[in-house]
């Protein structure tokens, strides 16, 4: 019993190295405000899995509870890595297809300082507003690749690179993303910016009322620079990294005012 019990934990243990969990951050300002950015960067995730044999699963979510949909996927990646799509799971009410790269690219994606230039994609079928990834929905892709690549250190050193086009946010905005890995330690924070977004929740009250009880306010560090952020809601309160919410709390006050 207890050498099944060595052997499980062993397996759990290379399982869990072989997955790794990516957030993504904004390469585009067409909201001026950060706010569409600030949504995508909280709520928009990558799980990648490795399955063994040269094959990889892609599970793209996006958490909610904010207005955004995915709606294009594109992967920019060194010819080595050979990478190929080979299954597309959709979601409940989510619609995907290959989609043909040339001339299409990621939004803003040749701007970069690194030119992110895609060799491979998939699009939501029409409408994409419906198919696409809305708030609570997930899709999968299979994805082959050279398996004497490590894949999840390609995505750490931009050997390949994942970037979304993200569009319907608050106001009719539409934004590009790429994939970012999260630093050590930094995994249980993901989901706060999500947890915000579901207090603020502005698209349900476009305007606030006087007494309202959500009161978003600074709070300064040892040096002159505002370091965190802290929500109160009620009677409870959460505190997180002034980049996280920065965004968001300039939109509340201009709600607001």
């Amino acid at each position: 019993m207890k050498r099944l019990l060595v052997i499980a934990v062993l397996v759990l243990s290379t399982l869990a190295t072989r997955a790794e969990l990516f957030t993504f951050y904004a390469i585009t300002s067409n909201d001026s405000s950060g706010y569409a950015q600030f949504v995508g960067e909280s709520q928009l995730y990558m799980d990648v899995t490795l399955l063994g044999m040269g094959q990889a699963s892609l599970v793209f979510t996006n958490a909610g509870p904010e207005d955004a949909v995915v709606s294009r996927i594109y992967f920019d990646y060194i010819p080595e890595l050979n990478l190929s799509l080979v299954a597309i799971n959709d979601g409940n009410g989510v619609e995907f297809k290959a989609s043909p790269i040339n001339p299409q690219n990621l939004p803003a994606g040749r701007g970069m300082e690194s030119m992110f230039i895609a060799n491979l994609g998939v699009a939501s079928e029409n409408p994409a507003p419906h198919k696409g990834i809305n708030p609570s929905d997930s899709l999968e892709l299979i994805i082959g690749y050279d398996d004497s690549y490590d894949l999840l250190g390609s995505l750490g050193n931009e050997d390949l690179r994942v970037g979304l086009h993200v569009q319907s946010f608050e106001g009719g905005y539409s934004e590009s993303f790429v994939n970012v890995i999260p630093e050590p330690g930094t995994l249980p924070l993901l989901c706060i910016g999500s947890l915000v977004l579901r207090w603020v929740r502005i698209k349900k009250s476009r305007r606030f009322k006087k007494g309202d009880s959500f009161t978003p306010y600074l709070v300064a560090g040892e040096s002159s620079e505002l370091q965190w952020v802290e929500i109160k809601y009620g009677h409870g309160r959460r505190d997180m990294p002034r980049n996280r919410c920065e965004a968001a709390l300039r939109k509340v006050a201009s709600l607001k005012a």
